[in-house]
């Protein structure tokens, strides 16, 4: 039995190696503007490529880069060829240069895309020398300029003027300084404050470089959770309110999310089914001791907004309020008490309360720490009524 499970992984590994490489459908834009649909063999570069394979049918061919103004896999990355000064100081700390400016030459590179919209953002790597470009408007693609250098005393010094250039090129809403300084010459801070800008001219980005997750805009997402519940009870005047905390609850259900079209995809739209249960027990005190147990369920629907803050292509975080609507399926309400306490039905309530919740996503997966305001579930002019509030944490992942 081990020899075919070896082989069997072994063709398995095969297939995966082969299939990390492959023809997958896309475009290339000519010099002369002409536009081919094709398969680009995507071979997700990590230094920006002088050229690339594509097949149309059964021919393969291989394309320069200075025969080409663009060229595309779709959803999944897009570079823009042109002819742009590039600084060609060195990064090494043992032979930085001594002058500050940078030291541009003249280069037709492709530059891949990162953010797209009014201001498009750009990166070129290349032997781990990472230079970030920009264009606004769809004018001249310009170099983003951060260089490291030495002063007349050998002491390592920067030129952070993108900086500069941000504040006097792509200022909207009266960016202050001091925040533009904190965006560092980074991917990730960089593609923030462009997907910002874009939106304050109340403009989309778009990402060809987004991950599945970020590209989808429909979302079927299994949910469970546990949590904890804070009960109050009050049975007539004679009694005290009877406060009943730390019930256990658990819950499952379903999540549908729907990822907005507008402000680089960071609102959605968000319904919540599921069915949730919790037991409280606790004492009354007066006017004399006696045990009470409450078992409730029911069947919650929440639907509202919820706003995503990236903090790169893998990692979110995210708030939402959102209104409850609210179906009982049971309150049993059971007593041990030295009293004469008469056994009744509560009269459930179908009411409306808020939720609130903040989360973290990774990849697919998603936790939220949810709380509910406090509802009414029974109320009862005669005997009394009852009222929760909740805490819960809630995991899931999409389907789909």
């Amino acid at each position: 039995m081990r020899t075919p499970a070896l082989l069997l992984i072994i063709l398995l590994c095969g297939h995966v190696s082969v299939a990390q490489i492959t023809f997958e459908k896309g475009y290339f834009i000519d010099t002369l503007n002409q536009r081919t649909e094709c398969e680009i063999k995507n071979r997700d570069w990590r230094n920006n490529p002088s050229e690339f394979e594509y097949r149309i049918g059964d021919s393969i061919s291989l394309m320069p880069i200075g025969k080409v103004i663009e060229f595309a896999v779709y959803d999944k990355l897009k570079y823009k060829v042109a002819t742009v000064q590039i600084d060609k100081s060195p990064v090494s700390l043992t032979a930085l240069s001594r002058q500050r400016n940078a030291e541009f030459e003249n280069k037709t590179l492709a530059l891949k895309v990162l953010i797209e919209g009014p201001a498009t953002l750009y990166v070129h790597e290349s032997q781990n020398v990472v230079r970030f470009f920009y264009s606004v408007n769809e004018n001249e693609i310009r170099q983003l300029v951060y260089k490291m250098y030495h002063s007349s005393t050998g002491k390592v010094l920067k030129n952070n003027e993108y900086q500069q250039e941000l504040l006097t090129k792509m200022a909207c809403g009266n960016v202050p300084q001091d925040e533009i300084k904190k965006v560092a010459y980074k991917r990730n801070d960089l593609e923030i404050y462009f997907a910002r800008y874009n939106a304050c001219l109340g403009k989309s980005s778009t990402s060809p470089d987004m991950t599945q997750y970020s590209r989808q805009n429909f979302f079927v997402k299994p949910t469970v959770g546990i949590g904890s519940t804070n009960m109050r009870y009050t049975y007539s005047e004679v009694y005290d309110e009877l406060v009943m905390k730390n019930g256990f609850t658990y819950r499952v259900g379903a999540e549908l999310e729907m990822i907005l079209p507008f402000n680089n995809s960071k609102w959605s739209l968000v319904a919540d089914l599921y069915y949730q249960a919790s037991k409280n027990t606790g004492q009354f005190e007066n006017p004399s001791k006696g045990k009470f147990t409450a078992n409730y369920s029911s069947i919650d629907l929440a639907f509202g907004p919820r706003y995503y803050h990236f903090l790169g292509n893998e990692n979110r975080i995210f708030v939402n309020a959102m209104i409850v609507v609210n179906k009982p399926i049971k309150l049993k309400l059971d007593y041990e008490s030295d009293v004469f306490i008469p056994a009744y039905t509560p009269d459930l309530l179908v009411k409306t309360n808020v939720v609130i919740g903040a989360g973290f996503s990774h990849r697919r997966f998603n936790v939220e720490l949810r709380y509910a305001l406090p509802k009414e579930i029974h109320s009862s002019a005669s005997i009394g009524n009852t009222s929760f509030t909740r805490i819960s944490i809630i995991a899931s992942r999409p389907l789909n």
